[in-house]
C-alpha cells in the first residue's frame, strides 16, 4: 500500500467543492466511496492518473445539479459581454496594485505615443492642404563641380519668367522674395509683420481662399493683399478692402484683398504680399546671383520627368553657366525632404519623423511587455479558475474571451486616462516643440488614432496572455506544474530583456544627441557670437547708419559696431559669377557672398591668414574683395592677396583671406566665401559687439540711439547666438524629444520591473522565512532575489549597445562636423540602467527580506 502522505491525499478543492452541493452526512459517505477509489488507482497507476480520476468522479456527482440548475436558454451576447466584464472587473479589484501597474504603465506608454504620433502627423502633414498638390514643384539647382553634382536651393531672377516662356508643360511660375519683417502703418496704429515680394503667379501656383477681393488682380495692380489676421488687427471688424496702409513708413498701398490666415504647416508664411516690381533691381537679372524661391505649376496632364529633361539646356541658351540645371522637387517633400546628395533628395526631417515614429512605438511596446509580464505570471494564481472551468467543459473560446475582456477594460481605463493626460498637457507640449497641435475629437484623423492606438494596444498587450492561459492543460493545472514552467519563464525574462535594450537604446541616444548638441553649440566657429547684436536697418537707420555707428562707438558698453547684408551665420546668397586670370572655362563655380560695411572683421573676431582688412585709409576698397580660405583655395592661388578677380561688385582686388569661419549650420561644410563693401543702402543689419559684462547697458543705450534717428519704428534687436541656435532647431527639438519621452520610457520598464519584484517576493514570501530562520541575513536575501533580474539587464545592456552604435553613428554623419562616439557613452548608459534596475528591484527586495519570518510562514 502506498503511504498516505499530504502529497498523495485526493485534491482537496474537489472535494471543497463537492461539500457545497451535498448535504454533509451525504457528502461524508461519497466522499469515502472516492477515497477508497482514489486509493485504488494510486496503487496500480499514477498519482496524475489517480488525481483526474477524482476530478472526473465528483464532476458526474455535480452534472444532475447543474442539470437542475441551468437555465433553459443560453445566454445571449450582450449578457455574455456584461458577464465577462464583470468578471475582469472583480480581478482588477482584487488584485489593486498589479493592476494599477497595467493601467497606468499603458497609459504613461499610451500618451507618450499619442503626443508623439500628434508631433508626427503635424509634420507629415505639411502642405497637404493645397488644391492641386501634385501638380506644384519646388525648383532647385543642380550643378556640377569636381565630379559631383551640387543643389542649391535658390534660383536667379530670370529663371521663372524664362521656365514658364520655354517649357511647355509649365503652366505658371511664381518667383518669392525672402521674408521681409516690415513694419506696417495704418493711421496711428503701427505694428511689424513678415511678408514677400513676389511675381503676379504667385496666386495661379497658390489657391489662397479669399475673404475680400481677387488676390491675382490685386497683385497685378500693385496692391497690398493681407492676411484675416492681419486685417483684423489693422482694421478690426470693418472691411480691410480699399483702404491704406503704408509698408515700411515709406510707401503707401491700397489693400487689394485679404486671404485667409495661412496654415503653420505651409512652407510658405506670409502676412502680407506685394508684386516683387516694387523691388526690381539690376543684380535680379543675372542668371549668376541666386536669391530667389521660385515654385511651378505643371498643366495637369504634363509629367515631371518630361519637364526636367526639357530644362537641361535652359541655362545653356541664356548665359554661359552650362553645368546648371533646374529640377523639380514635389511641393508635398519639400519640408520633409530637404537634404540633397548628388542632386537627389536624401533625407531631412523625415529621418527625425522616422525616429520618433518609431521611438513612440519602443514605449508603447514597452508598456505592453509590462502588461504582458505581469499577465503571464499571474496565471499560476488563476490555474484552478481555468482548471475547473475546462474540466466543466468550457470552450477555449470561452477562455479567450474572458482573459482578452480584461485586457479590453484595462487598454480602455488606460486609453481615457492618456486621453486626459494629451488634452491637458497639449498646450505645454506645443510650447516646448514649437507646434500648434489641435486635440479635435470632431477632426477623423484623431479619432482614427485613437481607434488605431486602442487596436494596437490591444493586440500587443492582450492577445498572448489570452492565448497563452487558454492552451493550459488541466493536467499541468492539477499538478500545480505551471509555475515551473521553462518556457513562461524564458519568455518573460525575454522580455524584460527587449523592454530594457529599448530604454538602454533610448538612453545612449539622450547622452550621444545631447553630447553633440553641446558640441554645436560650444564649438568654435571662427567668428566671436558672444555678446554681439544686432539691430535691423529700417526707415532712418539705414539713410544715417555712419552717424548712428559713430555715435554708438561713443558708448562705454559698445566695443565695435559694423553693416552686413545678411547674418553672418546664415549666408544664404551664392552665385557663380566668379571669375579670375587662368581660370578653367569649363569649371563650374558657386560661392557664397555677403556686403559689409567696414569694422567687420574687429566686430566678428574674424582672424586674417594674410593680407588686411577693408580700411577707410584705402578708397579703392569699395571694389576689393576679403576670401575666405576656401574661396583662395577654390582660385588656385599659393596667394591671392594682390590678384584681381571679378566677381558680384565688378573687377576688384583681393585684398585679404580670412581663416574659414562656418557660414550656415554645422551640417554643412564652409563653402568659399568673398566679402565686398556694400553701400548703406545694401546693408540690412547694425552688428554691435558690446564689451564684456555690459550687455544690458549696451542693449539700453542702442535703445535711446534708435529712439533718437528712427523715432518712427519701434525699438527691435536680438542676440546673434540666437539666430546661429535657429540653423540647429531640428536638432534642438530632437533632443527634447528623446530626453522627455526617454526618461518616461524609462520610468515605464522600471514601473514593471517594480510589479515583476513584487509579485516574486509573494510567490517566495515562504522560502525567504525558511532561509531567515537558517541565518540567511539580509544582504543574503536581498542577493537572491535581486539576481535573477540583474541578468535580464546585463543581457540588455550587451544587445543594445551594437544598434545604438550603428544607429547613431547614422545620425551623427549628418553633420559635416560631429562628435566621435567613445566608449564611457555605453558604460554610462549601461551603469545607469543597471543602477536604476538595481534600486527598483531592491526597494521590493530589502522589504521583503526585512519582513518577519513567522509571519511570512503564517501567510503560506
Amino acid at each position: 500500500m502506498v503511504k498516505r502522505s499530504e502529497k498523495l491525499k485526493p485534491p482537496g478543492l474537489a472535494q471543497r467543492i463537492l461539500l457545497s452541493f451535498l448535504r454533509q452526512d451525504i457528502a461524508e459517505e461519497v466522499l469515502g466511496d472516492l477515497d477508497e477509489k482514489f486509493y485504488s488507482v494510486l496503487n496500480k497507476k499514477s498519482l496524475l492518473t489517480a488525481r483526474l480520476n477524482y476530478w472526473c468522479q465528483v464532476i458526474n456527482y455535480l452534472r444532475p445539479f447543474a442539470i437542475k440548475k441551468s437555465k433553459p436558454t443560453t445566454l445571449n451576447h450582450y449578457a455574455m459581454f456584461q458577464y465577462n466584464f464583470k468578471i475582469a472587473w472583480r480581478n482588477l479589484k482584487k488584485q489593486k496594485f498589479y493592476s494599477f501597474v497595467s493601467v497606468f504603465g499603458l497609459a504613461l506608454g499610451m500618451s507618450c505615443s499619442l503626443m508623439i504620433w500628434f508631433w508626427a502627423q503635424d509634420e507629415m502633414g505639411y502642405n497637404k492642404f493645397y488644391k492641386n498638390l501634385n501638380e506644384i514643384y519646388y525648383v532647385h539647382l543642380n550643378g556640377k563641380y569636381e565630379g559631383k553634382i551640387y543643389t542649391n536651393k535658390l534660383t536667379p531672377g530670370p529663371l521663372s519668367e524664362t521656365l514658364k516662356n520655354d517649357i511647355p508643360e509649365v503652366a505658371y511660375a511664381a518667383k518669392l522674395s525672402w521674408e521681409n519683417n516690415y513694419l506696417i502703418t495704418v493711421d496711428k496704429k503701427s505694428l511689424k509683420q513678415k511678408g514677400i515680394y513676389a511675381t503676379e503667379d504667385l496666386f495661379n501656383v497658390f489657391e489662397f481662399p479669399a475673404r475680400e477681393g481677387d488676390p491675382s488682380s490685386a497683385i497685378r495692380s500693385n496692391q497690398i493683399i493681407i492676411s484675416q489676421k492681419l486685417a483684423t488687427a489693422l482694421f478690426g471688424d470693418r472691411s480691410a478692402l480699399g483702404n491704406l496702409l503704408k509698408l515700411n513708413n515709406d510707401k503707401e498701398y491700397v489693400v487689394g484683398a485679404v486671404i485667409d490666415n495661412i496654415p503653420s504647416n505651409s512652407s510658405i508664411q506670409f502676412d502680407w504680399v506685394v508684386n516683387l516690381r516694387e523691388i526690381e533691381a539690376d543684380w535680379m537679372q543675372n542668371w549668376g546671383n541666386n536669391g530667389f524661391s521660385t515654385y511651378v505649376k505643371l498643366q495637369s496632364q504634363a509629367k515631371k520627368r518630361t519637364a526636367e529633361i526639357n530644362m537641361i539646356g535652359i541655362y545653356g541658351r541664356y548665359s554661359n553657366l552650362e553645368d546648371i540645371f533646374p529640377v523639380l522637387q514635389p511641393l508635398k517633400d519639400v519640408y520633409l525632404y530637404g537634404k540633397f546628395e548628388n542632386g537627389f533628395p536624401v533625407g531631412g526631417r523625415i529621418t527625425y519623423v522616422r525616429i520618433f515614429v518609431l521611438v513612440a512605438f519602443f514605449i508603447l511596446a514597452i508598456a505592453c511587455i509590462n502588461f504582458i509580464n505581469l499577465a503571464t505570471a499571474h496565471a499560476t494564481t488563476r490555474m484552478k479558475e481555468v482548471g475547473l472551468r475546462k474540466v466543466m467543459g468550457a470552450p477555449r473560446n470561452t477562455i479567450i474571451t474572458q482573459f482578452l475582456s480584461e485586457s479590453v477594460l484595462i487598454t480602455l481605463m488606460a486609453l481615457i486616462i492618456a486621453i486626459i493626460a494629451v488634452h491637458t498637457g497639449l498646450q505645454t507640449f506645443n510650447h516646448i516643440f514649437d507646434k500648434q497641435i489641435r486635440f479635435d475629437f470632431s477632426d477623423p484623423s484623431v479619432l482614427l488614432s485613437l481607434l488605431g492606438l486602442f487596436i494596437i494596444t490591444n493586440i500587443l498587450s492582450g492577445s498572448y496572455p489570452s492565448f497563452y492561459i487558454s492552451t493550459l492543460k488541466p493536467s499541468r493545472i492539477i499538478n500545480n506544474n505551471l509555475k515551473n514552467s521553462f518556457s513562461t519563464n524564458f519568455l518573460r525574462k525575454a522580455l524584460v530583456i527587449f523592454q530594457f535594450s529599448l530604454s538602454i537604446f533610448l538612453i545612449i541616444g539622450i547622452i550621444v544627441i545631447t553630447k553633440q548638441m553641446n558640441y554645436v553649440h560650444s564649438k568654435q566657429t571662427g567668428l566671436d557670437r558672444e555678446e554681439v547684436l544686432y539691430v535691423p536697418l529700417e526707415g532712418d537707420l539705414k539713410a544715417k547708419i555712419e552717424a548712428v555707428r559713430e555715435e554708438a562707438l561713443q558708448s562705454s558698453a559698445i566695443l565695435a559696431t559694423t553693416t552686413s547684408s545678411l547674418l553672418p551665420v546664415n549666408i544664404q546668397s551664392s552665385s557663380t559669377n566668379l571669375s579670375w586670370a587662368g581660370k578653367d572655362p569649363d569649371l563650374s563655380v558657386e560661392y557664397s557672398f555677403m556686403r559689409i560695411g567696414h569694422d567687420f572683421l574687429k566686430t566678428m573676431n574674424i582672424a586674417l591668414a594674410s593680407g588686411r582688412d577693408f580700411s577707410k585709409d584705402f578708397s579703392s576698397d569699395t571694389k576689393a574683395y576679403l576670401l575666405n580660405e576656401s574661396a583662395a583655395k577654390l582660385l588656385g592661388m599659393e596667394d591671392p592677396v594682390g590678384q584681381m578677380i571679378t566677381s558680384v561688385n565688378g573687377e576688384g582686388t583681393v585684398i585679404g583671406v580670412m581663416k574659414d569661419f562656418h557660414i550656415q549650420s554645422l551640417h554643412m561644410p564652409i563653402s568659399p566665401l568673398i566679402l565686398c563693401l556694400g553701400p548703406g543702402f545694401t546693408q540690412n543689419n547694425l552688428l554691435i559687439k558690446a564689451r564684456q559684462g555690459k550687455v544690458n547697458e549696451a542693449i539700453k543705450d542702442l535703445k535711446k540711439l534708435t529712439h533718437k534717428f528712427n523715432p518712427n519704428y519701434p525699438y527691435e534687436y536680438h542676440f546673434l547666438d540666437d539666430d546661429y541656435e535657429k540653423l540647429h532647431k531640428n536638432e534642438a527639438i530632437t533632443n527634447r524629444l528623446i530626453n522627455y519621452f526617454g526618461a518616461l520610457a524609462v520610468l515605464i520598464s522600471c514601473l514593471g520591473l517594480l510589479a515583476l519584484a513584487v509579485y516574486a517576493a509573494e510567490r517566495r514570501s515562504k522560502e525567504i522565512g525558511i532561509r531567515k530562520i537558517l541565518g540567511a541575513s539580509v544582504g543574503n536575501i536581498l542577493v537572491m532575489l535581486s539576481k535573477d533580474f540583474i541578468k535580464p539587464v546585463l543581457m540588455a545592456i550587451i544587445i543594445a549597445i551594437p544598434f545604438a552604435r550603428y544607429f547613431m553613428g547614422q545620425w551623427l554623419q549628418s553633420f559635416s562636423y560631429n562628435i566621435a562616439i567613445q566608449w564611457w557613452m555605453f558604460g554610462l548608459a549601461g551603469l545607469f540602467a543597471m543602477v536604476i534596475a538595481l534600486l527598483t528591484v531592491s526597494f521590493q527586495s530589502i522589504k521583503a527580506a526585512t519582513i518577519n519570518p513567522v509571519k511570512s510562514l503564517q501567510e503560506n
